[in-house]
């Protein structure tokens, strides 16, 4: 059997890697090809690039990259039509992986596409779901209730767990020594989840802006 996946970040990687270590359990003799971090290199994937260079995240980051983007998917896509994949596996990272499969399909519609990670149409934009259904035509989904968005737009879906549940719990020492650490309140919990760097610099920022809200701010309207 020949697979060909492609990961776009941190997160994808993880994930990858531990879909081909799962799939190697139950498949004998896969040959993988593909785009991959080093979770998945790990497994034995030889990356056909730098998994970083596609780690970009709003318009400051997309625009000087632009070209050198454009590049890599067209490199991609000519990779998979060449290696004659019995499955291409994209994982997350919609805005190359859903191009990648949608420019694939146009080329050669025998290429069976799976997507890992299912788009938040619950959340925002439905309508893409709709659009996907049009060159993926099966979803592994992260949370039970997204099966149901997925399968209403014509494709398969399946519920197959997110990975935070493997993680382990943190405990409240530690909650404690977060909180001594940025000068918290003890009062306040915060609940934080990030995938990837990626995303949490963008968001680290604004995190501790309301930290110091809360702390400073706070108190003297009281």
């Amino acid at each position: 059997m020949k697979i060909f996946m492609v990961a776009g970040e941190a997160s994808g990687d993880r994930l990858g890697a531990a879909l081909i270590k799962g799939l190697c359990l139950n498949i004998p003799e896969i040959e993988f090809q593909g785009v991959a971090g080093p979770e998945m290199q790990s497994h034995g994937i030889k990356s056909l690039f730098d998994m970083s260079e596609l780690s970009v995240m709003g318009v400051s980051e997309i625009l000087p990259k632009y070209r050198g983007l454009k590049r890599r998917l067209s490199q991609t896509v000519a990779a998979v039509l060449k290696f004659k994949p019995d499955v291409l596996i994209t994982i997350d990272s919609p805005d190359f992986c859903l191009r990648v499969a949608e420019t694939v399909r146009k080329s050669d519609p025998l290429v069976r596409t799976v997507h890992y990670v299912a788009p938040t149409v619950w959340a925002w934009r439905p309508n893409r779901a709709k659009r996907m259904a049009g060159f993926i035509d099966h979803v592994l989904a992260l949370f039970p209730f997204e099966p149901a968005y997925i399968r209403a737009e014509g494709m398969d879906c399946d519920f197959v767990g997110h990975p935070i549940a493997a993680v382990p719990k943190v405990s409240s020492e530690q909650v404690s020594e977060f909180q001594e650490l940025i000068g918290l309140d003890q009062t306040v919990q915060p609940s934080l989840f990030c995938r990837d760097l990626a995303v949490l610099k963008y968001s680290v920022f604004y995190l501790f802006f309301v930290i110091r809200f809360h702390n400073q701010i706070l108190p003297a309207c009281s």
